[in-house]
């Protein structure tokens, strides 16, 4: 697994795909295979539906991690499902996970989901956890939607 993970945080994005199906081959169950094997489908490669199964399978195996629930949710998320991402988020959040991403993740999908007071406390969480985030596209697009 580590070698798959070491090709996605260098951008070789196939050869982990790759590597995470060769891995769920073997081990059908394997946790981290199922959840980064989902994420990619469903952002980089454009296939929420794809990483879906995926997503639902890791948290199967894992339904109290929070880094498996966040995928899940990001991707309900992405195919517009943000009311049963929103309930998702609320567990991962309870979870108290110091997780900046995960925070900001939370963040887009209360604001998404209409909460907008939850949407706020997450965002002032993942930005306090990780100042730099203040630069990124997606905070500055979440700002400014909950200025409105």
């Amino acid at each position: 697994v580590l070698g798959a993970a070491l090709d996605e945080s260098a951008g070789r994005r196939d050869a982990a795909t790759s590597a995470y199906r060769q891995i769920l081959e073997i081990d059908p169950n394997n946790v981290v295979a199922l959840n980064n094997l989902a994420f990619p489908l469903a952002v980089h490669q454009k296939m929420p539906a794809e990483g879906l199964v995926f997503a639902r399978r890791a948290v199967t195996a894992a339904p109290n991690n929070p880094t498996v629930l966040d995928t899940l949710a990001w991707i309900q998320h992405l195919l517009g499902d943000d009311a049963s991402a929103a309930k998702l988020m609320q567990e991962v959040v309870r979870t108290n996970t110091l997780n900046p991403e995960i925070r900001l993740h939370a963040a887009i999908v209360f604001a998404a989901a209409g909460q907008r007071t939850p949407a706020q406390t997450q965002l002032a969480f993942a930005l306090k956890l990780n100042p730099t985030l203040a630069n990124s596209p997606d905070v500055k697009q979440l700002q400014a939607q909950l200025a409105k």
